[in-house]
């Protein structure tokens, strides 16, 4: 799903103030990023359990868009699945994973032909499901 696609699920929020409800304990919400502030940046995360999981910032001005995630200290099945739908989608090549009761970014192709393991930390950065960074 795309920003624009997310903002148009937003407006059809009752009271946006509640966030629009997108599946079990999950909501979406507009919020303001801590990172990037002004007129050029506009932001929407995903909750689960009142717990920031996916945050989505809009860059304006080149139409980039950043997604952040966390698993806000719950590494559970459903953390992985909300991230994995929203951030990662239908993407065949990019998912969260968990080996050995540690989460991993999987990405493939590698030139070797094996995929890749990115091990997970709070507040990876995603843009276009490309490995952004992030802070450690």
């Amino acid at each position: 799903m795309n920003y624009k696609e997310l903002e148009e699920l937003m407006n059809t929020a009752r009271d946006k103030s509640k966030g629009k409800p997108i599946d079990k304990n999950t909501r979406l919400f507009e919020t303001d990023d801590e990172y990037h502030t002004g007129d050029n940046y506009q932001s929407l995360e995903i909750q689960l359990h009142g717990h920031a999981i996916i945050t989505f910032t809009l860059n304006r001005g080149n139409g980039v868009v950043y997604k952040e995630i966390r698993s806000c200290g719950y590494r559970t099945r459903t953390t992985k699945a909300r991230i994995n739908k929203w951030v990662f989608g239908n993407d065949p090549l990019t998912k969260l994973v968990q080996v050995k009761k540690k989460w991993y970014i999987k990405q493939w192709p590698t030139p070797d032909g094996k995929p890749r393991l990115t091990e997970f930390y709070e507040g990876m950065m995603f843009n276009d499901l490309q490995y952004a960074g992030g802070v450690e």
